[in-house]
């Protein structure tokens, strides 16, 4: 996504980002360009509901109403329904995050996450998790007459890099160096059918993109 596009969709109008979670600061990161854009204060987020508890950061994102999931799908899937018809209506334009991941990447659920893979049928992937993919399709139906574009977001930092981007780091006053890669996708172009939305997000451009980006950063 060039600057230009950047500069005339991002912000200015309901957005739905779909992010990467392989760092501890990532989330940070997507905090920043949100901030240099005016719109922090109406991003949103799935999260699970035990980080509501956090002191500061987690009363603050409860306040700011950000979507608190329990892991429990009777339950989410209304949580969902609920919260995003809310969001449609606001007068100002939001950002809603999803890490499809679902947790941050470590070797072990990675390696993890490929078993898995191969046991399904589906393909293994090397720099991320695969994906979960019923909030997304749970959440598309509620968007589509409000929300007219997803953002495909990736962060990424060069390994070789010799401050690394932890919390420790950016506490200590160290600067961080990371790379964004962008990818506004219409709306019209997912499925309507959940079960190609969830083959969508799995396969098509939302992770193959982002591959080549890493390749291009390592």
């Amino acid at each position: 996504m060039d600057r230009n596009d950047l500069e005339k969709h991002f912000g200015e109008e309901h957005g739905y980002i779909l992010m990467n979670h392989s760092y501890e600061v990532d989330w940070l990161i997507g905090w920043v360009l949100c901030e240099r854009k005016g719109i922090l204060g109406n991003c949103k987020a799935y999260v699970k509901k035990s980080l509501q508890y956090i002191p500061t950061l987690g009363w603050g994102w409860k306040f700011s109403e950000y979507i608190f999931l329990e892991r429990n799908w009777e339950k989410d899937k209304e949580i969902i329904r609920s919260q995003i018809r809310e969001f449609g209506n606001y007068p100002d334009n939001i950002s809603l995050l999803l890490c499809p991941e679902g947790t941050r990447i470590t070797p072990q659920k990675l390696e993890a996450s490929q078993k898995f893979a191969q046991k399904e049928g589906l393909p293994i992937l090397k720099y991320h998790l695969t994906p979960r993919t019923k909030g997304f399709t749970a959440s598309i139906p509620y968007m589509r007459d409000k929300i007219p574009a997803i953002y495909n977001m990736q962060v990424q930092f060069k390994s070789n890099d010799s401050v690394k981007p932890t919390i420790t780091n950016l506490l200590l006053g160290k600067r961080i160096l990371g790379h964004i890669y962008m990818q506004r996708i219409p709306m019209k172009e997912i499925p309507e059918d959940q079960e190609a939305a969830a083959e969508w997000i799995v396969w098509q451009k939302v992770l193959k993109k982002q591959v080549i980006f890493l390749q291009l950063v390592e």
